[in-house]
């Protein structure tokens, strides 16, 4: 089933190239965890949480990184995160079948997801939940494009900080608000120089008034370098 499997150890996971298993690539539970430079693709569909890379660390360790992998054609999710906390930056994550990142029961600490590029998904993110007053989740300077929805947020305690990200070229939802806090999408490169076209776009109290507003003026107006 899976090629990594960790259970109350402290891996470094660095410089493998994981493919074709048939369920994660990497699974990891009840252990802090590094997981960087690895090549994880083409692993199969078996779960609901199959993924390239899955964690659950439950022990809310606070320095878990996941950096410099390219997770490519996994037929879930790229990397699924549940119950834990994690940095996770210049990662590619890209056509894997439904998410690119899949977070859910974020605990109470900061987490940062930054300088990624996340392609060709049906959501580039999916946020389920973020269960503490305490928890941060920062969602910075991230290359967003060719997804079908860039963002899908469901019921977070608190909300995300979604900042000096590039979203371009995507088909149906920049964000898909499903909860009923307000977001903010301000200061971000959403794909277009008209408010109409990015509205058009986000789904928000205007379509449903059970769920919050997203505010999205100002925005930049060309892509951050």
């Amino acid at each position: 089933n899976w090629i990594l499997q960790t259970l109350q150890n402290y891996p470094n996971i660095d410089s493998n190239i994981i493919q074709t298993n048939s369920d994660a690539g990497i699974y990891i539970e009840f252990s802090a965890y590094f997981i960087g430079r690895n090549i994880i693709s083409d692993n199969i569909f078996a779960s609901s949480k199959s993924a390239g890379i899955y964690c659950n660390d439950k022990l809310y360790s606070d320095n878990n990184i996941i950096s410099e992998n390219i997770v490519s054609n996994n037929k879930n999710y790229g990397v699924y995160l549940d119950n834990t906390v994690c940095t996770i930056y210049k990662n590619i994550l890209t056509n894997n079948l439904n998410s690119g990142l899949y977070l859910i029961n974020c605990a109470s600490a900061t987490m940062t997801i930054s300088n990624n590029q996340i392609t060709d998904h049906k959501y580039a993110l999916d946020i389920f939940a973020i269960i503490s007053f305490s928890s941060l989740l920062n969602i910075e300077n991230n290359y967003i494009f060719n997804n079908s929805n860039a963002f899908q947020i469901y019921s977070p305690v608190r909300i995300p900080v979604i900042k000096y990200n590039n979203i371009d070229n995507i088909s149906n939802k920049i964000i898909d608000n499903l909860s009923s806090n307000n977001i903010d999408l301000r200061l971000n490169y959403l794909g277009s120089l008209k408010s109409s076209d990015i509205s058009s776009k986000i789904n928000d109290y205007k379509t449903n008034n059970n769920i919050g507003t997203v505010y999205f003026i100002p925005y930049f107006d060309k892509t951050i370098s």
